[in-house]
């Protein structure tokens, strides 16, 4: 297929544990119930290897903030054995307590201590709440909003060999499948066969829970801080700091009744 003709890449996130906060910061770090712009995009910049703040980096994630994205809940089948009934499996939260740096000695152990803002030790251990989604399952869709793009199939390229590791919003939550991108002409298409590669019987698009991007911020269900222009620190010359702007997103619900309702 032509790289002029592709209007779609699609890839499932698939995991065990999945974390996707759009404004997690300090001690509260909560996830949304969709996948995030900034996680998704984050992952894709892993995959191509794109240095943080670097003009390599700015410039790709000025392509790819070009594309509308679209996850869809792809739930799995809480039935038992190869050939049961399709029941889905309910999206589930873990709150974990977690601590940073307890029990270490400054004199011994000074890299293993969380740092201050002003550079030094902290006295203390951080600790911070964090959330995440348990046997939750997306396919994810990218689209051009106006002309097909050929960064398609560089981006379709670096997810099946990347060059650094994939992880979905925090290094802990590993892909329990591949990721295994699929490019075509349309969305519906992609979907398609993404729904395939679960073993799953295809519906359609308005038969499962989806958030959708929008064009404009005005009349959106929700808008979130998560559309990156940088990941960098800032802290070396040159390099770009760390700047977000707004997405606004629809969400839409399922038309029609599950199997198991």
């Amino acid at each position: 297929m032509s790289t002029e003709t592709l209007r779609c890449l699609g890839f499932l996130l698939d995991g065990p544990l999945q974390s996707w906060g759009a404004a997690s910061r300090f001690q509260r770090r909560g996830t949304n119930h969709h996948p995030s712009k900034s996680g998704v995009v984050g992952l894709i910049a892993a995959a191509l290897g794109l240095p943080k703040g670097s003009a390599r980096e700015q410039e790709t994630l000025a392509q790819l903030a070009t594309l509308k994205l679209t996850s869809v809940l792809v739930p799995r089948n809480a039935g038992r054995g190869k050939d049961a009934e399709y029941r889905p499996r309910a999206v589930r939260r873990l709150a974990d307590y977690h601590t940073v740096g307890g029990g270490y000695d400054k004199a011994t152990h000074p890299l293993n201590i969380p740092r201050k803002a002003k550079g030094g030790p902290a006295d203390n251990a951080t600790v911070t709440e964090r959330e995440y989604l348990m046997d939750a399952r997306f396919a994810v869709l990218l689209e051009p909003r106006r002309e097909p793009a050929t960064i398609l199939a560089t981006v379709a390229g670096a997810l099946n060999n990347p060059v650094w590791g994939i992880w979905f919003g925090r290094k802990c939550c590993l892909p329990a499948t591949p990721v295994q991108p699929v490019i075509g002409d349309s969305r519906e298409q992609v979907f398609r066969r993404l729904v395939e590669q679960c073993g799953l019987p295809d519906r359609g698009l308005d038969a499962w829970e989806r958030e959708e991007e929008t064009d404009a911020l005005a009349g959106a269900h929700a808008t979130f801080d998560d559309q990156p222009v940088s990941y960098g620190s800032g802290k070396s010359s040159g390099a770009q700091g760390r700047e977000f702007r707004l997405r606004g997103v629809q969400l839409f619900r399922p038309t029609a009744p599950t199997p198991d309702s």
